[in-house]
């Protein structure tokens, strides 16, 4: 938030004390009349209009720390899904892959030169989501994959590549649903 939001929002708030203080000649009379009560009042409304700022000012800072917060684990979840369409993108380059007339797509080198990358790449992913958004259903919602894929004659990398394509679109969803996993968290998450 910046300052221009902090002061909309305690402008109500700034108002009253500035109208309160320009009041203070009217009540002029009251104040020679019976002091007592006129002090009374004074610091009633004082005390009052603390409070009420005070609960105020704490409720910003919770909503700036809940959106700071937010940004940070968007940023994070962010990075993963560009690493996650990297791969991707890397795979649907592969010649090796991508041709299975030449019969490689199947093979041990192909299949191992993916099948890490993925996995580190999986493993990241759930610690980050258990760490930024935990017992929120988001990393459930990242492990949910089909159990069937389509098939052709490379069933060992289509395996890896679209259990990679649909974890990255799951990964896209929590990201643009960060928010809603965020209020089941709380404000106060770990970090």
């Amino acid at each position: 938030m910046t300052c221009l939001d902090w002061l909309r929002e305690l402008g109500p708030h700034l108002m009253v004390l500035a109208f309160w203080f320009t009041s203070l000649a009217v009540f002029e009379w009251v104040r020679k009349a019976k002091p007592l009560t006129f002090w009374l009042f004074m610091f009633c409304a004082l005390a009052v209009w603390l409070v009420v700022t005070g609960v105020k000012l704490a409720d910003l800072h919770q909503k700036d720390a809940f959106l700071t917060r937010k940004a940070e684990v968007m940023d994070a979840i962010g990075r993963e899904i560009k690493i996650g369409q990297g791969l991707l993108h890397q795979i649907a380059q592969d010649q090796d892959y991508m041709n299975p007339r030449l019969g490689h797509c199947n093979s041990g080198p192909v299949v191992a030169r993916y099948a890490p990358k993925i996995e580190d790449w999986k493993s990241r992913s759930q610690k980050l989501l258990d760490e930024v958004l935990p017992e929120s259903g988001a990393l459930a919602r990242f492990q949910t994959v089909p159990e069937s894929f389509p098939k052709s004659d490379c069933p060992k990398m289509d395996f890896n590549y679209w259990k990679l394509l649909a974890m990255t679109q799951n990964l896209i969803y929590i990201w643009e649903a960060t928010e809603q996993y965020r209020l089941r968290v709380g404000p106060r998450c770990r970090k």
